[in-house]
């Protein structure tokens, strides 16, 4: 296998430390099964001199391996553009988050597709760590958020050097990444029989302190020297590495002179990585309560050479004190540090020894063990393989994913597990927005915003062509602008374009436009091979376009939620003197009618009919509310209508639910109710849900709700806007116990008749690939 790696600075440079150490490392263990070249600058970390004994702007051999020295002048994104399209290679590695030349250049040329789209593996080797990005914290807070609007990072893996930075990785760009850790390899300069002498030496009451790392606001020393001032004893704290920041380095300085003559510190300059565990060696402890470090790798050599460590919480190795070999403590800790000091200084020269022994075979074990090569190998592996995969997709999913949480979100995450399940080769473009206090259908910067990596990956569909597009349509002007940049791309790819209504609204938003715009959107949507509709009542939407019933398939919804086991007994009404269980369970909008179940159970407390009423779902603003201006609005009078009716006791908000939460609800429910009137209702979810769960339904004939409840056999319809109707349903059954246990029974056999998760699934996959998808077993 091939691999280019990219980095600031390499051998036969130094002072860069770290990241030298750990590609070189890995180089020279890695290098009989991959084929590494390397791309880097042609000057030393700090220095304005080239390295004099290389080819500049070519490539040479360094320890049997190709790597290409670039000059000032060829870091363009011309010139490396050049350089990585002339070169074979199977994965492109990066060793850093933040370098603009070596890692930002190469991803905004594979974003834009001016180089290969090879798979992508990136180190931030530490630059995600809390404490790393507290330093210069807007530039890169800003850089993160800009690069997450343009999908920089969409689709490559990251390496973390512990499970501390994936969780940091994940925090920032989400959990769906593709994070794999394999801790940094060392080189091969190892050597098992290297155990240190240096702690017979060691007397009680005085200690030699070393900090081996550079200098900077990163690796904290002058955090180092702070805390000195809080021990007793004879110290001597010497500071080995290049000095990255001098105005840091004068901030250090001016606390060095205030510290008292007790302490003696003295800069040593920069070491030679061959001679680094020789120095190491020669001390009694490893200072270094860094702020951010991805591997820590100078931690490890530390401990290889004997010398005990007291770090910060902010790199991988963890629980030092349980092997009594350091201490890792979090920086808001500073009294521990000073603990951890004062044990050192009152060591004697035998409890010193045990310590420095146990470090050295510790740090031995773990820079040798084949596991840590094996994971470097396979992280590799992995993306070569998942590049060979994504070479064969053949289906483009495009949609929104959760959140917000809708029936089309739920509906599009559902078939994109599907084709994960069932192992179909797919792409997945999430178009969802995140705005939730805005109207539906509405403009905002973040929502356009937040479509900009979804419209960058849909350029790759210019790129192959005559596969398949799925495309997940709004019903607003809006949503109809995004949906045809897809469209367009899909057209002139020449693909195969199915389109997915989740609603019932098509109709009215096209005859409610202009003659140029009705024009504009009858073209676009002829571009359609196929429109999947949820219900036989709704197959007039797309009248305007012409062969439109050729063209239409009905697909009713499916159970969204994944159960292995549904109750299969019929519900039945408490007994007397227990509260009927009545559920309102979607996202509350006013015209789904919410306000209409409220006052339905004011009326039934007036009459004396015991219930309890849970509503569960997040107060949204839709295109056709007029009542009020934001959710906040709405809630608050939704609260305060509660207390003007006297229903404390008897209504619950709880707000948007879980799956855990949900299943108790419908469980526990006796009638699911949605006196629904909203604009771009369809089918709802929440109503196949109730039935599968032998709820009894009470809701409108309305758009395609009527193909899924039959009136007084699966459910009751009642009219929008009528709160009697509501509470009449509910009180023709305090007398016909028996017909409820009936119609309970009726719904969930019309639910497994139409609208189970398999059947909607196979459906949908059979819609898409045009053959029949069944799960194996």
């Amino acid at each position: 296998m091939k691999i280019i790696a990219s980095l600031a600075y390499y051998l036969p440079g130094r002072k860069s430390g770290g990241t030298i150490r750990n590609l070189s490392g890995m180089v020279s263990r890695m290098g009989q099964d991959f084929q590494f070249r390397i791309i880097t600058s042609d000057v030393n970390f700090l220095d304005d001199l080239n390295h004099h004994e290389v080819k500049m702007n070519d490539w040479n051999e360094i320890e049997q391996t190709p790597v290409y020295y670039c000059s000032p002048h060829f870091l363009s994104f011309h010139q490396i553009q050049r350089i990585l399209n002339r070169e074979s290679y199977d994965v492109l590695y990066l060793n850093s988050f933040f370098s603009w030349v070596f890692t930002i250049k190469p991803l905004l040329l594979r974003r834009m597709g001016f180089i290969p789209d090879t798979p992508v593996v990136l180190a931030p080797r530490g630059e995600l760590s809390p404490g790393a990005l507290a330093i210069k914290s807007f530039k890169k807070r800003l850089f993160i958020l800009l690069s997450k609007f343009m999908g920089l990072h969409h689709q490559i893996f990251w390496q973390a050097s512990s499970e501390y930075e994936a969780e940091e990785i994940r925090k920032i760009f989400g959990k769906s990444q593709t994070v794999y850790v394999a801790p940094d390899l060392s080189p091969r300069d190892f050597d098992p029989a290297f155990i240190s002498e240096r702690a017979s030496a060691k007397e009680e009451g005085r200690l030699k302190i070393v900090y081996l790392s550079r200098v900077s606001e990163k690796n904290n020393l002058a955090g180092a020297l702070q805390l000195l001032k809080g021990v007793k004893g004879q110290i001597e704290f010497d500071i080995w590495g290049p000095l990255e920041d001098h105005l840091y380095w004068e901030k250090c300085r001016q606390i060095m002179a205030e510290l008292p003559a007790f302490i003696q510190v003295t800069y040593k300059g920069s070491v030679h990585p061959t001679q680094v565990k020789l120095v190491l060696s020669q001390y009694d402890l490893f200072f270094l309560p860094a702020q951010g470090e991805s591997s820590g790798r100078v931690v490890l050599e530390a401990l290889s050479a004997g010398c005990p460590v007291l770090i910060s919480d902010q790199t991988p190795w963890r629980n030092l004190i349980d092997s009594q070999i350091g201490w890792d403590i979090p920086l808001s800790q500073p009294e521990q540090f000073i603990s951890a000091l004062q044990e050192c200084i009152g060591r004697d020269s035998s409890t010193q020894k045990i310590w420095s022994g146990k470090a050295a075979q510790w740090g031995w074990q773990t820079s040798q063990d084949e596991i840590i090569i094996e994971q470097n190998q396979q992280l590799f592996h992995m993306a070569y393989r998942a590049q060979k995969e994504k070479a064969r997709k053949k289906y483009f999913l495009i949609g929104p994913m959760p959140p917000p949480v809708l029936g089309q979100s739920v509906a599009f995450q559902l078939l994109c597990q599907a084709f994960v399940d069932r192992k179909i080769p797919h792409k997945i473009m999430d178009i969802s927005w995140v705005d939730s206090s805005k109207r539906d259908g509405s403009f905002s910067v973040s929502r356009l915003l937040s479509l900009f990596p979804s419209f960058f990956s849909a350029l790759s569909l210019l790129k192959k062509k005559r596969q398949v597009v799925y495309l997940t349509i709004g019903q607003s002007w809006n949503s109809f602008l995004r949906d045809f940049i897809f469209i367009f791309l899909a057209w002139l790819g020449q693909h195969r374009l199915i389109l997915h209504l989740h609603g019932g609204n098509y109709k009215h938003f096209f005859s409610s436009q202009p003659p140029l715009k009705r024009k504009w959107i009858r073209w676009t949507l002829s571009k359609a091979s196929q429109i999947v509709i949820l219900g036989e009542s709704l197959r007039d939407m797309f009248d305007f376009i012409g062969d439109s019933q050729n063209r239409i398939v009905v697909v009713p919804n499916g159970l969204p939620i994944k159960k292995e086991r549904l109750p299969v007994h019929p519900k039945q009404l408490p007994e007397q003197g227990k509260p009927f269980r009545i559920l309102y369970l979607s996202n509350l909008i006013e015209t789904k009618g919410y306000l209409d179940v409220l006052a339905a159970v004011r009326l039934l407390k007036e009459k004396s009919v015991d219930v309890q009423c849970h509503f569960c779902g997040q107060f949204m603003i839709s295109s056709d509310s007029t009542r009020y201006a934001s959710p906040a609005e709405a809630e608050q009078d939704f609260i305060r209508r509660i207390k003007e009716y006297g229903l404390e006791k008897e209504v619950k908000w709880t707000g948007p639910v879980d799956d855990e939460e949900k299943e108790k609800e419908l469980n526990e429910g006796h009638f699911f109710i949605l006196p629904t009137n909203y604009i771009n209702e369809g089918q709802p979810l929440a109503i196949i849900e109730a039935l599968a769960y032998g709820c009894v339904v009470i809701s409108t004939n309305y758009r395609a709700i009527g193909d899924m409840l039959v009136h007084s056999s699966s459910g009751v319809f009642v009219r929008y806007g009528s709160p009697l109707d509501i509470a009449e349903a509910v009180m023709r059954f305090t007398e016909a116990r028996s017909l409820y246990k009936e119609m309970s029974q009726n719904a969930m056999e019309h639910y497994r008749s139409h609208f189970t998760r398999e059947a909607h699934l196979d459906a949908m996959l059979q819609v898409i690939t045009g053959t029949g998808f069944r799960k194996e077993g």
